[in-house]
């Protein structure tokens, strides 16, 4: 049986001394599971667009088709990057472009938010 438990999640963390239990395992493993959320959506050119993901994320990893993040090369356009509450991508244009919201996030495409362009797919990560 664990003696310890980790900081921040409360997982199993054995000592030398411990022996081990599947269920401290199994329990830990629940806690990671769905930890993090994996997805993409196809942009659709429109304004601004919801991604319901049925949670508030702590931190959402945002790129385009081709794993460009903040600036597309040469050209002043945000193209994805590292959100989470309190912390948005600021695009350009004082428009935000991609924003935590409490079921998930919210992109805005204008010409130079690139993170909602009509035909592109992109890819993010959700942190719980």
């Amino acid at each position: 049986m664990s003696t310890k438990k980790t900081e921040h999640l409360g997982l199993h963390a054995w000592e030398p001394q411990d022996e081990f239990l599947r269920e401290e395992f199994n329990e830990n493993f629940q806690k990671l599971d769905g930890i993090l959320v994996t997805g993409s959506y196809m942009g659709d050119g429109k304004g601004e667009r919801r991604i319901d993901l049925g949670f508030k994320p702590a931190a959402v990893l945002l790129c385009n088709n081709t794993g460009q993040m903040g600036f597309a090369a040469g050209v002043n356009q945000t193209a994805g990057g590292l959100f989470f509450e309190g912390c948005p991508i600021d695009g350009t244009s004082s428009r935000l472009a991609a924003e935590v919201t409490e079921t998930g996030f919210r992109v805005r495409h204008i010409e130079c938010n690139q993170v909602n362009a009509q035909n592109i797919r992109y890819h993010f990560m959700a942190f719980r």
